[in-house]
């Protein structure tokens, strides 16, 4: 059976009127006043629109925080009528249900009292756990487990056979009896998904938590966050432990969208009045290759007239439609077996020793290269959306071919790309090179956008430097090494899309920024493809030895190289000689087939 996970937030159920009798207008549409026939044609109507887009489907349930809105126990008893209500219409059963904590589930006047009762202690109000008092009887209560105020990491979905744990992390650290915005420490979470990790050690990771780390109508580089710097920490912690999902609510208005290549989903409030009620449900689609979540936003179509047609008319919407709307979040899941046919051949080879010489080099196992998900991956995404063409490629005097992998449509997808930048971790994790780096360079634009995710998952000092013979095309500060000034990188690593023979990166450290390099004792290269001759992919393939090839004019002994790619993939250099290539060539000479430049050849020509 299928599985959905139904994501709400924001309910705000509230009191209809205070302690003097004055009503409230909140733009919400359930509070203390509702009576149970309009909560239950509520209920009604969203399961309505649930079980008409998933029959058959086994649902669990995720809510985002704020059930109610000032933490009252009243508000409570008719949130807990709702959530029974909803979750029996559903079939979910209590084991399939998370809550995170909101603000708003947190009584700021038992907060504020506490804070008094603690004035000789110097106890701020939002570091005393007595402002969950009525949240904590209403969640033991509810999900007959108890809620620790004293964790961060409060809850946990494990879904065992698609090896995905979804989080629930309490976001209210700094939240008193003013309010206040999101905060988590990060040192302290960083200890329970630590601790975590023991047991779900091989399980892609999802964060469910109450504050948007995004926004969509306020400021979106900021969310409801209390302080930049906590935010930048806590966005970056979650790309080092590989979190592939981020999930909140807070703001009331849905969005979705990827940064640092980990994807964020907001559900927006479910019984707001303006802007119109919405939540969301992800379906989980297991494909050989990955697991993803197919995000369908809900929205109440009818949200003026609720009160005509008790409970709205809810219908599914295509995210498409939105500009800040993802049609889905990809949740890779690593496989040992093949996903690819052995006997696979790229399109676009045309020979008979180019299908021979491809096949080899694809299921051949070298030494310093990863046989995992991704380097099968790489090679059916090339083979999938013809990506390997033939003809005469053309990128300076010295650099040609007869074969190319256009890896700039490989990085313009979006899941092809963050697999990509994926596969360059997976080799750092694989290999254990994260502690043996003191600063990343990205080569190229390619090496540039694929290098981005190491550099933020590893926490080190990142630049960026173009390939070495398109230099004098490029404006200064593109070649400028913006690092911070220190005598400490002994070991620098590469990140760049393709490697042929390695005279490109020998040209680079040995003239290019010699200044540099001269002071680096190790030099780590990892590449996505590798283009060489099968024979030349061992240890020593970028250390060149006193063989080197005079035709080539210029290039280096190199002896301090060490290189790992992601997959490899035969491309046959132009066999011509510098000076009478344009003659000898017979694809140039005769036009037999696509000709390519990539540089102004009029300005050697001339």
């Amino acid at each position: 059976m299928n599985k959905v996970i139904i994501h709400i937030s924001d309910l705000h159920i509230f009191l209809y009127e205070n302690i003097d009798g004055e009503k409230s207008d909140l733009q919400f549409w359930i509070s203390t006043n509702s009576n149970d026939d309009f909560i239950s044609s509520y209920i009604k109507k969203i399961n309505s629109a649930i079980n008409n887009e998933y029959p058959n489907h086994e649902f669990y349930l995720i809510i985002t925080g704020d059930l109610v809105n000032e933490s009252d126990e009243l508000e409570y008893t008719i949130a807990e009528n709702f959530l029974k209500g909803l979750m029996d219409s559903l079939k979910i059963p209590i084991e399939n249900a998370i809550y995170v904590v909101g603000d708003h589930d947190i009584n700021r006047i038992h907060a504020n009292l506490a804070a008094k009762r603690e004035r000789e202690n110097k106890k701020k109000s939002f570091e005393l756990n007595e402002k969950y008092k009525f949240y904590k009887k209403f969640y033991n209560s509810f999900f007959g487990r108890a809620f620790n105020p004293k964790k961060l990491i409060t809850d946990i979905l494990a879904f065992d056979k698609q090896k995905l744990v979804i989080i629930a992390i309490n976001s209210n650290s700094r939240i008193g009896a003013k309010g206040g915005k999101g905060f988590i420490p990060i040192v302290p979470l960083e200890k329970e998904i630590k601790t975590l990790n023991n047991k779900y050690k091989d399980y892609s990771k999802i964060a469910a938590f109450h504050h948007n780390l995004f926004s969509e109508y306020e400021d979106k580089e900021i969310g409801q966050w209390d302080n930049k710097e906590n935010r930048i920490d806590l966005i970056n912690l979650f790309a080092e432990y590989n979190f592939k999902l981020l999930l909140f609510g807070n703001e009331h208005t849905r969005c979705s969208g990827n940064s640092l290549n980990t994807y964020y989903s907001e559900a927006g409030s479910l019984t707001s009045k303006k802007p119109k009620g919405t939540f969301k449900a992800y379906e989980i689609v297991e494909k050989k290759e990955q697991l993803y979540f197919k995000n369908t936003i809900f929205e109440n179509l009818d949200n003026n007239s609720i009160n005509q047609t008790k409970g709205g008319v809810w219908a599914p919407v295509n995210p498409k439609i939105y500009e800040r709307e993802e049609e889905i979040f990809p949740i890779f899941k690593i496989q040992t077996e093949d996903i690819i046919d052995q006997e696979l051949v790229p399109k676009g080879v045309t020979s008979t020793e180019d299908i021979e010489s491809s096949v080899e080099e694809i299921n051949t196992s070298f030494v310093n290269k990863t046989e995992s998900f991704y380097s099968k991956s790489l090679i059916k995404i090339v083979q999938n959306k013809n990506l390997y063409h033939s003809g005469h490629f053309h990128w300076s005097e010295t650099s040609r071919a007869h074969n190319w992998i256009d890896i700039s449509k490989l990085l313009g997808d979006k899941e092809d790309l963050l697999l990509c930048k994926e596969s360059i971790t997976d080799i750092i994790d694989k290999k254990k090179l994260n502690n043996r780096i003191d600063v990343i360079i990205g080569l190229g634009l390619e090496g540039n956008i694929i290098s981005t995710r190491a550099s933020v998952k590893y926490k080190k000092p990142y630049t960026f430097l173009p390939y070495s013979y398109r230099y004098n095309e490029h404006n200064y500060y593109e070649k400028k090494l913006n690092l911070p000034k220190t005598d400490n990188y002994n070991s620098v690593l590469i990140i760049t899309d393709v490697v042929h023979d390695g005279r490109t990166i020998r040209e680079l450290i040995n003239f290019r920024e010699k200044d540099f390099f001269n002071n680096v004792k190790s030099i780590i290269v990892i590449s996505l493809f590798y283009t060489g001759s099968k024979n030349s992919l061992n240890n020593s393939i970028l250390n060149s030895d006193s063989k080197l090839d005079n035709n080539l004019n210029v290039d280096y002994i190199e002896d301090r190289l060490e290189y790992y790619t992601v997959s490899e993939l035969k491309v046959e250099p132009c066999p011509y000689k510098k000076i009478t290539y344009r003659e000898d060539c017979p694809i140039i000479k005769y036009k037999l087939g696509t000709i390519n430049c990539f540089y102004d050849e009029s300005k050697f020509l001339n």
